[in-house]
């Protein structure tokens, strides 16, 4: 897992934590591990059923606003030539756990997000055209509230369905969170 550090944009300051796909766990039934491209060859996951699972954790460190939703965002290539407005669709469970505080660990019940990203001609449709695929994390969440201080934020990943983009190859995942400077 990697700080990526700070990035700013139209004067907020971004905190990035990423994981390569090599750093992310395999669920019961795991994605195949696949290459993109030559040189370099950057390990990827491929996801070709719904049953195909990917843990991971992040953690949100003190610096986080919390008065923001914190985003995660997939790097996705596509494995096959695709079709004008396909979607890849995803399933995201998690669980916000803050560490030292009675009751709170990864044992309680999920947060379940499920999102489309929509492909297009302008971005690109041909394997191995990139996508980045981000759904917005709810902070105040009845189940998974994010309050102040360190979290982490612990989830599993797959596609919801097969419907229009049969496979897909993710590279990174990243947690996107707004800081306070």
């Amino acid at each position: 897992m990697g700080d990526f550090g700070d990035i700013t944009a139209d004067e907020t300051l971004l905190g990035l934590i990423g994981v390569s796909a090599s750093e992310m766990g395999r669920g019961g039934t795991a994605p195949a591990d696949v290459t993109i491209g030559t040189t370099p060859a950057v390990p990827a996951l491929r996801f070709s059923a719904t049953n195909q699972t990917i843990d991971f954790s992040f953690i949100i460190r003190q610096d986080w606003d919390f008065s923001v939703n914190p985003s995660f965002a997939l790097l996705c290539n596509l494995v096959t030539n695709e079709t004008n407005l396909d979607q890849i669709n995803w399933t995201f469970d998690y669980v916000v756990t803050r560490p030292g505080t009675t009751g709170n660990n990864l044992a309680k019940t999920s947060t379940q997000l499920t999102w489309s990203t929509v492909l297009t001609t302008a971005l690109g449709l041909t394997a191995p055209d990139q996508y980045v695929s981000i759904v917005t994390i709810d902070r105040d969440d009845a189940s998974n509230p994010i309050a102040s201080g360190a979290v982490q934020i612990g989830g599993a990943l797959h596609l919801t369905n097969t419907d229009d983009v049969s496979s897909i190859d993710v590279s990174a995942a990243e947690l996107v969170y707004t800081k306070v400077y």
